[in-house]
Order: C-alpha cells, then structure tokens, then sequence
C-alpha cells in the first residue's frame, strides 16, 4: 500500500504507471472487486501519508476509478522482489524493465540489489548466448509447469497467448506432465495419445496437477505429501514442486537425512522443467552441498555441487553478488 501511496503523491509517478497497459476489461468480476476494496484503502492511505499540502491534493483529486485502473496497471508489471535465494520480499516497479517481454524459455534472468536504506535496484543478465538481432526476454511465471498450466495463467494474469518454443514442445509437456502407468514396473507415463510410453498400455495413475500439490500441502499430513512425491514421476512438475515442498518441511524439523534424500530425487525434475542456468537451480544445488557437508556425506558429489552452484551464480549474478562468493569462497 505504501509503494502505491507513493506512486500517486508525485506527478511523475502516476505518468509512469498510467503509460502501461492495464487490460482492466480482461480482468473478473472478482479480481475487479479486490481492485475496488484496495482503491478505498489507498486512497484514504495516501491523503493520509501525505506530507505536504501539494500530495494532499494530488492524491485527493484521484477518483476511485482511476485507481482501480491504476492498481491493473500495476498488477501486470510489477515485480516480486526476491533475494538472491529466490525468496520473495516485496514488490515493486521497474519502468524500464517491465518493458521486457516474456519467454517461457527466457534468454535472461532479473535480479534485485538490496542495500540498507537504498531502494532495491533490478538487473538483468542473459543466461545463455544470445544471437545479434534476438529478442531479449524474462519469465514472468512460473516456466516448469506444463504448457497448459503456463498458457492459463499468462492469460488471466497478463491477457496474453505466449507462442515461445517451449509452448510448442508438446513432447516435453509429457514428462513434465509426468502421469505414470499402472501396470506393475512398468515406469512409463502417458502419450499424447494415452497410451504408456513403457508398455502401451493405457490405466495410469490419477494426475496430480500442481494446484492439487499446493491444496495438498496446506490441508493434509505430511504423509500423503510423500505418497504424492513418491509416485510421481522422475522428471515431472508435481515431483518439483511436491519435492520443494517436504525439503522444507524437513528442513524446519531439522530431519537434515530426509531432507538431502529428498533433495536428490528432485534435481532432475529442477534441471528438466526449469530452463538452463535458472538461479533456482543454482539454489537447490547449493543446499544440497550444505546439507551433504553437514551430514559428512557423499562429500565428492557435494564438491560437485558446489562448482556447478557457483557457474550458474556467476552467470547469473556475475562476481559481486554475496551468494556467488559464499558459494564459491569452497570453490
């Protein structure tokens, strides 16, 4: 609320926010109403944060119209700050950057700068070469969920149908779809056609879509989550995002054994649904190395690790990030 306050009591600010599209019209009924409840408590907040008699009436002259449309506006291109783990902090507006169109198979990565009393800057960095004369793109979302699950929530996130390569890969969509046969040891899963790519069959498993992992994790035991993570399959997102999820878990109940074990069976389902040099990658390796160093285990492998850790931070970050020359000081 009060980076929106702080939109609205400059001139400037508002000129910056009202150039971008809002796609208000494409938005629910529901999202709308949450739009409106917000711009009441926006606008009372910065009459009220207000410091001087000239943002007192910048911000009074601002009807609740133009901040339902302001409050699109800024849903569709702002950005999650996050630390350099990945782990979001706040939210912010980046004029230039937002400029940056999506890819599903993006070609760079953005990054925050965080300094006590400084506002977060952003950077981008490509993480794989670029040919002269390509777009340059970010993700917006989410890239290793399957092609559907991607499709749906551009398009009622951001109005848009992204037709990048990777939403044309329905070969990859099987696995990370990842529905496994049930026939005894076959480890196949489901075509395009719905036969097993294993024995031909076609009895599988019920899917286990992302949003059933998340209903899953809040709603039930512990348990079932490691039934879900168990049966899924090796490369798919549900073995991500249900991996991710027990590491967690296992992590907070300082099960450091459970938590490597489970880390290890996900990173193949990281480095297949996420693009090449993605930070999150880079993250789960290196927890993977301070878990096997604690454990004084498997001490090759986390040697390993760590290298593969510190490339991709490098590409990422560059030298002066903090993460990159933790990870590497072992290096």
């Amino acid at each position: 609320m009060r980076f929106i306050a702080n939109c609205i009591h400059f001139d400037d600010g508002v000129a910056t926010v009202t150039a971008f599209v809002g796609n208000l019209p494409h938005f629910s009924k529901d999202e709308i109403q949450t739009f409106t409840s917000l711009a009441n408590m926006v606008g009372q907040f910065s009459i009220y944060s207000a410091s001087t008699p000239a943002e007192k009436t910048i911000a009074s002259k601002l009807g609740n119209d133009f901040l339902v449309a302001l409050l699109a506006r800024l849903s569709q291109n702002g950005f999650t700050i996050s630390d350099d783990e990945c782990q979001p902090l706040g939210f912010g507006l980046f004029s230039n950057a937002a400029m940056v169109n999506h890819s599903c198979a993006p070609n760079m990565v953005a990054s925050f700068h965080l300094t006590p009393h400084h506002p977060p800057s952003l950077r981008m960095r490509t993480v794989t070469a670029v040919p002269a004369g390509d777009e340059l793109t970010i993700s917006y979302i989410d890239v290793g969920a399957t092609t559907a699950a991607r499709q749906e929530e551009l398009a009622k996130s951001y109005c848009f149908t992204c037709n990048c390569n990777r939403c044309g890969d329905f070969e990859r969509d099987i696995w990370v779809q990842g529905t496994m046969c049930r026939a005894v040891n076959c480890k196949g899963v489901a075509d395009a056609q719905g036969k097993c790519t294993g024995c031909g069959g076609a009895a599988f498993h019920a899917t286990i879509s992302p949003p059933l992992v998340i209903d899953t994790i809040q709603e039930v035991a512990s348990s079932r989550l490691v039934k879900h993570f168990q049966a899924s399959y090796k490369l798919s997102h549900t073995r991500l995002t249900a991996g991710n999820e027990l590491v967690m878990r296992y992590i907070d109940g300082q099960d450091w054994n459970r938590a490597a074990v489970t880390l290890k069976d996900t990173l193949d389902a990281a480095e297949f649904c996420l693009f090449p040099n993605s930070p999150v990658i880079a993250v789960a390796f290196y927890k993977l190395t301070k878990l096997l160093e604690y454990l004084e285990i498997e001490l090759e492998r986390a040697a390993g690790l760590r290298q593969r850790a510190a490339q991709i931070l490098l590409v990422c970050y560059g030298k002066d990030n903090a993460l990159y020359k933790e990870v590497s000081e072992r290096w």
